[in-house]
């Protein structure tokens, strides 16, 4: 029990300061068997938020450490009309989603200087479990989805401008990616001459600030 409580003990509270968006890109087998596609929009905010993340931990001018990643979400979208043709007049969803990344982590951290940069990459898996409507027919779902790539589902660069004690204040943009190729099945069922119903999903974290967003991560706990 110590020792669970002492790796909690290394991470601190945060604040940051970003945009977020999630793009669910669909696609189906139209009834003269040819490839349709849907983009539509899963969620989207912008604002403050809090965060944990562990302590840093200087080893030297140059810094590698693995480490694994997770986001919860909630992702609830509907296309647009303009963007359907018949025989689909409606595609829609929501989905609770955990998203799960292990990532290596690199870094150029200078003693003598800042900033302190860092590279994290790796590949990233969802699991969501929801509903999708087709055309007024909703069903529950269960979607397991993945990157596909050892490096190329999560990506992060932060820039580190400031540290005080277990403090920093950096700028940050980060990314994943879950389907790849036709993507994973959406929609268990055929409907109206329509089949296979199948969605990528795409998460990014940006900013205002020359496209990052801004992270304060304080000294507590």
């Amino acid at each position: 029990m110590g020792a669970i409580w002492d790796y909690v003990k290394q991470y601190q509270v945060g604040v940051d300061y970003t945009s977020t968006y999630t793009a669910v890109d669909a696609s189906y087998e139209d009834p003269q068997h040819e490839r349709q596609q849907v983009a539509m929009e899963g969620a989207k905010s912008s604002g403050f938020g809090l965060f944990l993340q562990q302590a840093f931990k200087r080893q030297g001018d140059f810094y590698v450490k693995p480490d694994l990643g997770f986001g919860v979400r909630y992702l609830s979208g509907k296309a647009k009309a303009d963007d359907l043709s018949p025989p689909l007049n409606e595609l829609g969803f929501a989905l609770a989603a955990v998203v799960v990344n292990p990532y290596l982590q690199v870094g150029v951290t200078p003693q003598s200087a800042l900033p302190d940069v860092f590279l994290s990459l790796g590949p990233a898996a969802q699991l969501a479990v929801g509903k999708v409507t087709v055309n007024g027919d909703a069903q529950q779902v269960a979607l397991a989805t993945s990157s596909g790539s050892l490096v190329g589902g999560f990506f992060d660069l932060e820039i580190v401008f400031l540290r005080f004690g277990d403090g920093a204040l950096s700028v940050d943009a980060a990314s994943d990616f879950t389907g790849g190729g036709r993507g994973t099945k959406l929609y268990p069922k055929d409907k109206d001459g329509m089949r296979d119903f199948r969605a990528n999903f795409s998460h990014s974290v940006s900013g205002r600030y020359n496209g990052f967003g801004l992270k304060l991560v304080t000294p507590w706990p």
